[in-house]
């Protein structure tokens, strides 16, 4: 597999951002696409699950979305990030709780608009 070439005019936008922020931003970019879970763009951004969820708290304002395409990876990565880990032990439970963040906040698409 060939290195990727990268457009040099990012390093001017990554410098400020700091170590890493390169593999940070193309990894959140696929986790965010639905190409790539929560736990393997944590792993490719060289962070633990814990410091890529509050990386992208701190750039994006939410962390976790639920995507079909990775939806048991993702709620095994939630459930070691969460005090209420119980809530998405199983994906039942997940569909249950945003079943009900849709009947709290019918106007939100719980699939493309994370809770806050």
């Amino acid at each position: 597999m060939s290195a990727l070439n990268l457009n040099p005019a990012f390093a001017t936008v990554l410098e400020p951002l700091g170590v890493g922020a390169q593999d940070f931003f193309l990894a959140a970019s696929l986790y965010h696409a639905g190409k790539i879970s929560f736990g393997k763009a944590a792993e490719l951004s060289g962070l633990g699950v814990v410091a890529f969820r509050e990386r992208l708290r701190e750039h994006f304002g939410y962390a976790v979305i639920i995507a079909d395409e990775t939806a048991r990876e993702d709620l095994e990565a939630v459930a070691e990030l969460s005090d209420t880990d119980y809530l998405l032990r199983s994906p039942a439970n997940a569909r249950r709780l945003f079943a009900a963040i849709a009947e709290l906040e019918p106007d939100r698409d719980t699939e493309r608009d994370p809770p806050r």
